[in-house]
């Protein structure tokens, strides 16, 4: 049995952004902080600033309720029948914010039955499925460390026909989560349980189709763990979140859109390889996860935001930044190309004072001071810095600045200077192609999955590898390779490529 939904307390659309501020919740708070509060002032103390006494005292309360009825709800379902398992669907809130997480909450409603969860994180949440994959990974990994839970994915294509949510979307959702291993199943929501039964057969048929597909990803992906830059974003931040007193959105909008992994959205849309653990290569840092990644875990180098420069020099880091100030600006000039982009003015930026052994890469206009810029410290540790201010922008604002060709170029190029080697693979200039990389354990073969999640064609494509290979098995496609690169017939738009490499 499975809560399908909204099993929470915050965020829910149409009718409030958080909660809860009733009575009962608000009597308990304030008997915990000895204070007498309205819920306009627990909500404002609770809500500015860094970790406080009042985000606690709402937080724990929040857990409690959730918990609570979890442990009731496995009460009346042992009552009757004590093998029956149960479970709930996570919300953005339930990893974090309410107090809780998915973990806790599974273990609750499991009772002595074996815990499991569906993960938040779906096709039909955004065209542009490479987001809930990443979202979905990010989640899967939080739970690495307790096996005794089943993890599944949110395979749903609501509202339901596919004239609103199409097939393609569901399909590539599938066949990356396999590819990349991070779950134990997806549940595909295939059947439309509001109409009657054969008013929507596409979704199976289509399911049906790609069963071939499904079993080759299965074969060349079976045993390799995937490979790239490390997406370091941890499941507790919100407690000791720093949230701006002046917000682009009321508080459970805002912590609802940085739900998704910015970082890994970023990598994601321009074909960067990515893992949710350390694979040898840097670790892209935004935001609030600087406040709690090990210090140690820079040693292979980090790719930062301004706020998570801004945090880690707070913690006696050098990454050659002098000061940051809020400042808008319209366009950021690539010298490298001599071109310039523009239409930024709805990003968050920071006018950034830079050390002098800092080495510039682009700047933002008109003010013409840093966009990003290279620096090696005194203990040689590599970084590399964008002005931007990731988690304070919304996502329909990112495409100009997130998805140009130019910063899939950057992207390439101050990644491997950081890691000081070849990204696994590279394919440049295609808007929104998705690659997951894996290799065995000795590295001596190579899976890669290309997504084409764009109406145009790919033509051509052609991917770098970091070594030369001696043989190559291709799947969903043909292709030929030269020493380090394969070029691959077309792919389709909302389709998918992949294959195989090997030493010998």
């Amino acid at each position: 049995m499975m809560l399908d939904d909204d099993f929470r307390l915050n965020v829910r659309d149409g009718s409030y952004e958080i909660g809860c501020f009733c009575d009962l919740h608000m009597k308990a708070i304030c008997e915990e902080l000895g204070e007498t509060l309205t819920p306009a002032e627990l909500y404002e103390k609770a809500f500015t600033g860094g970790e406080n006494r009042y985000r606690t005292a709402w937080m724990a309360q929040m857990r409690a309720s959730l918990i609570g009825f979890a442990r009731e709800m496995r009460a009346a379902v042992d009552a009757v029948a004590p093998t029956v398992r149960l479970g709930t669907c996570m919300c953005y809130d339930t990893w974090d914010m309410d107090g809780t997480d998915g973990i806790e909450l599974a273990r609750a409603f499991a009772g002595d039955t074996k815990p499991f969860l569906r993960t938040i994180g779906a096709p039909y949440h955004d065209r542009r499925v490479a987001a809930a994959v990443e979202c979905t990974r990010m989640q899967a990994a939080w739970c690495k460390d307790a096996p005794d839970v089943e993890v599944f994915a949110e395979g749903d294509v609501y509202p339901r026909p596919r004239y609103t949510v199409p097939a393609a979307q569901l399909e590539l959702f599938d066949l990356a989560l396999l590819a990349t291993g991070a779950v134990e199943a997806d549940q595909k929501y295939m059947f439309d349980y509001s109409r009657r039964v054969g008013y929507e057969n596409g979704y199976v048929a289509h399911h049906l189709k790609n069963a071939p597909i499904r079993a080759e990803i299965s074969q060349i992906f079976a045993d390799k763990s995937p490979v790239g830059v490390w997406i370091f974003e941890p499941m507790r931040k919100m407690k000791t979140w720093d949230l701006p007193a002046k917000k682009p959105l009321p508080v459970g909008r805002y912590i609802h859109k940085n739900f998704y992994p910015k970082g890994a959205r970023m990598m994601a849309e321009q074909a960067i390889p990515t893992a949710y653990a350390p694979t040898g290569y840097p670790v892209i840092l935004f935001g609030e996860s600087a406040r709690h990644i090990p210090l140690a875990a820079l040693a292979d180098g980090a790719f930062l935001d301004a706020a998570a420069a801004e945090i880690l020099t707070e913690r006696g880091v050098d990454v050659g930044l002098l000061c940051a100030e809020n400042d808008h600006f319209t366009g950021e000039y690539f010298p490298w190309a001599d071109d310039t982009v523009g239409g930024m003015g709805g990003i968050s930026f920071r006018r950034l004072t830079v050390k002098d052994a800092a080495q510039v890469d682009s700047l933002l206009l008109p003010q013409r001071t840093p966009g990003s810029y290279f620096y090696t410290n005194a203990a040689k540790q590599r970084f590399f810095v964008l002005a931007l201010d990731a988690y304070r922008v919304l996502p329909k604002e990112m495409q100009p600045y997130q998805n140009n060709y130019y910063r899939g170029q950057q992207l390439k190029k101050a990644l491997e200077w950081v890691a000081k080697k070849p990204l696994p693979a590279t394919c440049t200039g295609h808007p929104y192609l998705y690659m997951i990389c894996s290799k065995n354990a000795d590295g001596s073969a190579m899976s890669v999955a290309l997504f084409n999640i764009f109406e145009d064609a790919i033509l051509s494509p052609r991917v770098w590898l970091d070594q030369a290979y001696a043989a190559c098995e291709f799947v969903n496609c043909g292709g030929t390779m030269e020493e380090n690169c394969v070029t691959l017939s077309d792919i389709p738009p909302f389709s998918m490529a992949a294959f195989e490499v090997r030493i010998k």
